[in-house]
């Protein structure tokens, strides 16, 4: 005991030379850290220097525990250990996520820009003017922001915050229910360890994204938390599964994962005692989805929402068994990545010993999510977004598996091995974690500039409702002055039915849309330009010319090109033209042709 006295005593003050270094001197921290290789080095080194406050406090939290552990204070058996858990989580989880409070991913300003809209009085569309079709595919979400807006919030300001919310919410029920599954094996090591996984880098990462995953992880969580603790269970996850058919496509799945782990609980009741315990649990999701469903046909004419078509109209259940790829590329990428593959043996132990009810819930809610992941292939998105709210769920099954080890959890084994799973979860999760910082996902303000500058240069050029075609619609959308055809399909019910129809797409943005600027990747298979292969085609020659912004760097892309009949020369913007007149180029100098002061959120002009 004295010798783990002094480990710990060890790691508190390693853990403060750190806090202490990275707090004081973040630049020397950042120069001495490999950097990604496809990133500018000096800016990546930059960005990680503004975001290291975050590993700092971490190491001065965890400087506190281990000190705290090496005094006596705390010791096995005693409840305040299970408190400091519980605040160190939070706490760890907190500063984690805040260096990314200026990150937004653009895809989060869709639901956005429909919040805006309902509120605004223009229905429930991208923009307003546009058909009603939904791009969005998290109702819930998008009514909690409008709710916000209506109150007078910033709708950003107001997603973040309820994110880091729920995030909260999700590290105390889990420390809880982490409590709960070890039982009388709740040694500090185990702690450590479950405390690793539950902040793993998707989970963190994605639940301050201003998406929905944090609310959906905390109904996943508050579902097994209801079950093991209250005796209305039933009820509360049945309020639960309906609050997530409006949040996210993939809920049926998760029903039908609650449903079989309640059927195998009460299977020696006989099929009437069956349908009498578990039918509350079915009724309310049920109402609410063919609700829904209604209400889509009504309102959008369609029963699927535009990201069914665009991202999962391919996909097949055959999915779930292509071992080879997709789906599976996407999961084991991530247990490779992550660290978590050493935890394998633990959680397999967990799914084949007897589980108590609360962890067999666990078990079925886990195992749908992992069914939508392979089912829809995984996700082009950094950070393995759709594995995110199973990240606290695993953390529960790792709970369960280390309080019914076969190895005693108190001896020298059992310590030594819940150290090592820990060392490697946290050093795999913070190596994500500051790659993630350097260069995060599609931020949602870049992708807002990127609308803004296309608008700017639409007036300069006289277009009286300048359009822009481009795979990003967030920021393009929400408060933007231009209008927007998705390349993605998200925001474009046609576009998103005939992602992969060449013909159509080219009939459709060359005859009848006829976009002022198109902009974006040009080989990506997940977008109309990679899909169909529209910028080889003699019409995108013929109608469209590259337009060049010196000096704008996220103005660069594969696609920036400007309808020919739209360029005239005028201040700010020069035409480069071959030796017989044509058309070659057209350049921008961004600081003549400019954003309005206030950017996207200036008006809605284009879109009237």
């Amino acid at each position: 005991m004295f010798g783990f006295r002094v480990f710990y005593a060890l790691l508190s003050l390693g853990c403060l030379a750190f806090a202490l270094a990275a707090g004081l001197r973040p630049g020397t921290v950042a120069a001495r850290v490999k950097l990604p290789g496809n990133v500018d080095f000096l800016s990546a080194q930059s960005a990680l220097a503004d975001r290291l406050w975050g590993l700092a406090v971490v190491a001065g939290i965890l400087a506190l525990v281990f000190g705290l552990r090496a005094s006596g204070l705390v010791r096995e058996g005693n409840r305040f250990k299970f408190r400091l858990f519980a605040i160190a989580l939070t706490g760890c989880y907190l500063a984690l996520g805040a260096p990314l409070h200026d990150w937004i991913i653009d895809d989060a300003a869709i639901t956005f820009a429909y919040s805006d809209n309902l509120v605004e009085g223009y229905g429930l569309v991208l923009q307003p003017g546009h058909a009603p079709e939904e791009a969005y595919s998290n109702t819930l979400w998008m009514l909690i922001l409008a709710l916000a807006a209506a109150a007078g919030a910033s709708i950003p300001i107001a997603a973040k915050v309820l994110c880091a919310a729920a995030g909260v919410g999700v590290a105390l029920l889990v420390a809880d229910l982490v409590r709960k599954s070890l039982g009388v094996r709740d040694t500090f090591e185990s702690y450590l360890m479950l405390g690793a996984f539950a902040l793993g880098a998707p989970f963190v990462v994605w639940s301050v994204s201003g998406l929905e995953h944090a609310l959906q992880t905390l109904l996943f969580v508050a579902i097994v938390a209801g079950v093991a603790n209250l005796k209305a269970h039933r009820w509360t996850t049945s309020v639960c599964l309906a609050a997530l058919v409006l949040m996210r496509p993939e809920t049926p799945l998760v029903c039908a994962g609650v449903f079989a782990a309640y059927l195998a609980y009460e299977r020696g009741r006989g099929l009437k005692g069956l349908i009498a315990h578990v039918w509350p649990i079915a009724v309310l999701p049920f109402a609410v989805f063919a609700a829904l469903i209604a209400f889509r046909l009504a309102y959008f004419g369609d029963p699927l929402p535009n990201p069914y078509y665009s991202k999962a109209s391919g996909s097949t259940a055959l999915s779930l068994f292509n071992v080879f790829g997709g789906g599976w590329d996407y999961f084991l990428d991530w247990a490779a990545q992550s660290g978590a593959v050493v935890a394998a043996p633990m959680l397999a132990l967990a799914a084949w010993r007897t589980m108590p009810f609360h962890v067999a819930v666990t078990l079925g809610i886990a195992a749908a999510q992992l069914a939508f992941v392979l089912y829809a292939g995984g996700d082009w998105m950094g950070m393995w977004r759709f594995m995110s709210p199973e990240v606290p769920l695993l953390a529960i099954l790792a709970a369960h598996a280390s309080g019914t080890a076969p190895y005693p959890a108190h001896g020298a084994q059992g310590r030594a091995m819940a150290l090592t799973v820990a060392a490697v979860l946290a050093l795999m999760s913070t190596m994500l974690l500051v790659n993630f910082w350097i260069a995060p996902t599609t931020p949602f303000d870049k992708v807002a500039k990127i609308g803004s500058q296309f608008a700017a240069t639409g007036r300069a050029l006289g277009v009286e409702k300048p359009s822009l075609a481009h795979h990003d619609a967030g920021g393009t959308s929400y408060r933007s002055e231009i209008r927007l055809i998705d390349l993605y399909g998200l925001g474009d019910r046609k576009i998103a039915k005939h992602l992969h129809d060449a013909e159509f797409i080219v009939r459709y943005l060359f005859v009848e849309e006829k976009p002022t600027f198109i902009f974006g990747a040009r080989y990506n298979p997940n977008f109309a330009a990679g899909t169909t292969k529209f910028p080889d085609r003699p019409e995108f020659a013929r109608d469209y010319v590259p337009i060049d912004f010196p000096g704008a760097g996220y103005m660069s892309a594969e696609l920036h090109h400007v309808r020919r009949d739209a360029v005239r020369e005028v201040p700010g913007i020069r035409i480069e033209r071959d030796d017989a007149g044509a058309i070659q180029r057209v350049v921008v100098d961004v600081d003549v042709v400019g954003p309005r002061p206030g950017g996207q959120s200036g008006g809605r002009a284009a879109a009237k």
